[in-house]
């Protein structure tokens, strides 16, 4: 697995930046680029190819991920049970269904209703093993979150970041991390506040 955060360093700066210097291999596992957090909503929007609310409903498999960057697009070992060891040093990963409650920004192809499958860095088993947990905890079956996506060359979808996958269930937006931190980037932090403000940026986003 990629290496986590040191145990010292429990601010969110100091996360993100060691995450994003053992991540980059991810980089090449994504079809989207594992870019920095926004500095707004704004940016949000415009980071982000795919946005919507959706429930995460089940776990499709767990596997270990090559590379979209080679030859055959793509290349899943999957495991047969839980229990059993990956066969190959590439990087764990889960695909879970995901039902859309909303879409807020889409390229067309996604609409309320329709089930995509999200692919995680990470296993989703008993032990719930994240790439790093510090700064993105893998879902829950019955989550029900706001995803910034990019589309897979396989149909399925990825994050755009680690900071593009949001609790709303709370009183307060946060952060999947495991201290689920507080979003800084905008002052919407209300679930329905803050989903209108991407709303309206991404609506005038497409105006412009």
């Amino acid at each position: 697995l990629v290496p986590g955060c040191a145990d010292e360093d429990d601010d969110l700066a100091s996360r993100e930046a060691m995450f994003s210097a053992n991540m980059r291999v991810y980089a090449k596992t994504t079809a989207g680029m594992w870019v920095p957090p926004p500095d707004d909503l704004a940016e949000l929007v415009s980071k982000s190819d795919i946005i919507i609310v959706g429930t995460v409903n089940s776990v499709v498999k767990n596997g270990t991920l090559k590379s979209y960057n080679e030859a055959d697009n793509t290349r899943v070992d999957e495991w047969v049970e839980e229990t059993d060891a990956p066969t190959t040093p590439y990087l764990p990963h889960t695909d879970y269904l995901v039902s859309v409650e909303t879409t807020i920004k889409d390229d067309g192809t996604i609409a309320a209703g329709d089930d995509i499958v999200l692919r995680m860095v990470g296993r989703n088993s008993s032990t719930q093993v994240s790439a790093n947990p510090r700064l993105m905890t893998l879902p829950t079956i019955g989550d029900r979150r706001l995803f910034t996506l990019s589309e897979n060359p396989d149909g399925t979808y990825g994050l755009r970041g680690w900071w593009s996958h949001f609790v709303i269930d709370g009183d307060t937006v946060t952060h999947s991390d495991d201290l689920r931190s507080p979003v800084t980037f905008s002052n919407k932090t209300v679930p329905s506040e803050f989903i209108q403000a991407i709303r309206d940026k991404a609506s005038a986003e497409t105006t412009n």
